[in-house]
């Protein structure tokens, strides 16, 4: 199928995540205490998520086997490639269930599309995560330790510059800047172009980050706001 602008399957799968977030967010109603809040989100999967991407698109939808090479949902019509990721500890330690080299597996799969044809318009990267009320994100996500005791560039957590940013006990470990964030921006480098709009609200249940490839600033997105992750 032709894509006739560079944000074609940003939007189908900003509709899917609405849906996800909206349905984690009616399962946090009524006298739920923040301990049965954190149980709840501690004992979601990844593949839980990945099902529920999957089903806005019904029957046309692919799901790929976990730690495969394939990618975890396509969809032919419309043409859609979705890497999905959701960022939490595991229930029954503090270590993040999806280490730095899983999740930069997606990030630099993203990167590496070539500029021309479908492949390019047709992907993104969905990444999930739980309530910024209820965990810190240093339990999600944590750099290599090659870093040693300097603070990491920005580089080492470039999907999340300007979210995040190093604690000063442990420059390995980010947390979340406090403030208001920007909604929807531009990443990049001298030669990649990401748009990255955060889906939902961070206090939220889960709330989501969708990631696309643009291969150049197209008019229509001259508004958003530019942020260097060199």
């Amino acid at each position: 199928m032709s894509y006739k602008t560079p944000h074609h399957a940003h939007e189908y799968i900003k509709a899917a995540a609405l849906l996800v977030i909206h349905q984690y967010r009616l399962a946090f109603m009524g006298s739920k205490t923040p301990k049965w809040k954190k149980k709840f989100l501690l004992a979601r999967r990844e593949m839980d998520f990945h099902a529920r991407v999957a089903a806005h698109f019904g029957a046309n939808a692919t799901l790929g086997a976990q730690g495969s090479s394939v990618i975890d949902i396509q969809v032919p019509a419309p043409l859609l490639n979705v890497e999905v990721k959701y960022l939490r500890k595991k229930p029954k330690s503090n270590q993040p269930a999806n280490s730095h080299r899983d999740v930069y597996k997606d990030w630099n799969w993203l990167l590496g599309l070539s500029s021309a044809g479908n492949s390019f318009k047709a992907s993104c990267w969905l990444v999930f995560l739980p309530s910024k009320e209820l965990f810190e994100f240093d339990t999600c996500f944590t750099i290599p330790k090659k870093v040693g005791g300097k603070n990491p560039g920005r580089r080492n957590y470039a999907p999340f510059v300007e979210l995040v940013e190093p604690t000063a006990a442990n420059p390995r470990k980010l947390k979340w800047i406090s403030g208001a964030w920007e909604r929807d921006v531009l990443l990049y480098n001298k030669s990649k172009y990401v748009r990255r709009q955060i889906i939902g609200s961070p206090d939220h249940a889960v709330w989501a980050i969708i990631y696309s490839r643009l291969g150049t600033v197209p008019p229509h997105l001259e508004h958003l706001p530019e942020c260097s992750y060199e």
